[in-house]
């Protein structure tokens, strides 16, 4: 975990984002890079033009990237946070061009980790459509972080197992962090699992790592969403482990997904993947 991408938006606050990150950043010593993200096109098309010329226009184009610059090193500044050197934690700023979400996605396969805000339902807030293309066109896994202040990221983790492919992913992606943890559950929903290798297998073999690994079995009695977010808050969890959209994305979209709810419902810090 010692590259972390964070895409700064003009259009609201990220420091919430930047507290995860750096919390993160901690742990490994990490260099956190800042990329300015573009605004949401489909709010600068007008009904007469194809696209808002404000927002082709290559001057204001290279204002949003310092507007966003900017920003990002003031946060770091305020937290004493330095350029990256060669130990310690640190910050960069590399990229001069306004990002699109495809280009973020692409920038970012060249990082460990992507620190994303959670989507918000307000057309003003984070954009899914972000956080969806990071998770589908990068390969790597996005920290979705709640717009609450993370005091602490990976000290106790909840792993929501199913037995898919794409949570064995994300759980190979955050073994850095769970090998540091001071208490990992593997948390199974009856019922909720695909065909695959069980929880208890699971655990078996996390614990071949050293790491203090324990199984919390639960009754379907809820959404899975809803039943793994109940159960982090129960533990007083600050970060869930989970594979993203286990089922098909229309899917989710058409019949509802423990994925689709937490990225619009958690306030306990997520690592998923695809």
């Amino acid at each position: 975990m010692k590259n972390i991408l964070v895409p700064i938006p003009e259009a609201h606050p990220v420091d919430t984002v930047l507290d995860g990150a750096v919390a993160l950043g901690r742990m490994f010593d990490s260099c956190i890079e800042g990329i300015a993200l573009a605004p949401d096109l489909s709010r600068t098309i007008a009904a007469e033009f194809p696209i808002d010329p404000h927002y082709i226009d290559p001057d204001n184009r290279r204002q949003l990237v310092a507007d966003a610059r900017n920003a990002f090193e003031r946060y770091m500044q305020q937290a004493a946070i330095g350029r990256y050197g060669d130990t310690g934690i640190g910050y960069e700023w590399n990229v001069r061009e306004l990002g699109e979400d495809s280009r973020i996605a692409s920038y970012a396969r060249l990082f460990d980790l992507v620190a994303l805000a959670r989507p918000a339902q307000s057309r003003d807030g984070p954009r899914i459509a972000t956080v969806e293309t990071v998770l589908f066109e990068s390969g790597r896994p996005v920290l979705l972080v709640p717009p609450v202040k993370a005091e602490s990221i990976g000290s106790r983790v909840v792993i929501a197992w199913n037995g898919s492919p794409e949570t064995a992913r994300t759980i190979a992606f955050a073994m850095p962090i769970l090998l540091k943890a001071e208490r990992v559950v593997v948390l199974a929903l009856e019922g909720w699992e695909v065909d695959g290798p069980s929880a208890s297998d699971q655990v078996r073999l996390l614990a071949r790592h050293g790491m203090k690994v324990e199984l919390a079995t639960r009754p379907a009695a809820q959404a899975p969403g809803e039943a793994i977010l109940r159960y982090a808050k129960e533990m007083d969890a600050d970060l869930i482990v989970k594979g993203a959209y286990t089922q098909s994305r229309l899917r989710q979209m058409i019949f509802g997904g423990a994925t689709s709810f937490l990225l619009s419902h958690t306030d306990v810090p997520m690592l998923i993947a695809h």
